[in-house]
């Protein structure tokens, strides 16, 4: 399942510059940094957004920090 946030806390900008381009065989796929996602998932608001930021601030605690 792949949920797209139009609500953005920062500019396009902000999620150009910290993005990571990952690769799945020839694919280029554009990943925003850990700390934006959770900040996006924070202005979104809901439910299961809360639950994902709870979730993202384990992973990021874990990993050492944003990614």
């Amino acid at each position: 399942e792949v949920v797209l946030l139009l609500v953005r806390p920062g500019s396009c900008e902000e999620a150009d510059c910290t993005k990571r381009v990952l690769t799945a065989g020839r694919l280029g796929i554009p990943v925003i940094s850990l700390d934006l996602l959770i900040a996006m998932k924070r202005v979104a608001g809901r439910t299961q957004d809360a639950a994902d930021v709870e979730s993202l601030e384990r992973l990021r605690r874990l990993t050492g920090g944003s990614r």
